[in-house]
């Protein structure tokens, strides 16, 4: 689950499915990922996903956002951004979903309290991948609706 930054272009999924959900460059809030939740949360009604599947999805992506205004700008002095990209595909019944940060890529540390973001993600997504590079993070996550 580490590497190179995916190359995500959900908007290739436009074509078969609702229009992209895409916020770039927001501030990296914890105000801003809550109502960037809310916003997504909105969106996957659109998509053919039941309730159940859409809290899930809506918690993975949350706690996505929440590792980047937590983690990603933890050790600046700036502010940091986001950004969170979501397509669905009809033909291929597929749903993606990508949250992108600028910052500085940092290995997880073990702590009985904490550190269950990356598993949680893992859990609840068909398929999940970290990559970062020097430019910062994204985490891409998938869901099938058959799944």
């Amino acid at each position: 689950m580490s590497g190179s930054a995916p190359d995500v272009s959900p908007s290739s999924f436009e074509e078969s499915g609702p229009p992209a959900l895409s916020f770039d460059n927001m501030p990296a809030t914890a105000g801003q990922a809550a109502a960037l939740r809310h916003a997504l949360a909105d969106w996957l009604v659109t998509t053919p996903f039941d309730e159940v599947q859409r809290y899930d999805i809506v918690l993975a992506v949350y706690e996505a956002m929440a590792n980047a205004v937590e983690h990603a700008y933890a050790h600046t002095h700036i502010s940091g951004t986001l950004s969170l990209r979501a397509a669905y595909s009809d033909a291929q019944r597929l749903l993606q979903i990508a949250v992108s940060d600028h910052g500085r890529w940092r290995e997880p540390t073990v702590n009985a309290l904490r550190g269950n973001g990356i598993p949680l993600m893992t859990s609840l997504s068909d398929d999940s991948s970290i990559g970062h590079t020097d430019a910062g993070t994204t985490v891409l996550m998938q869901w099938g609706v058959d799944s």
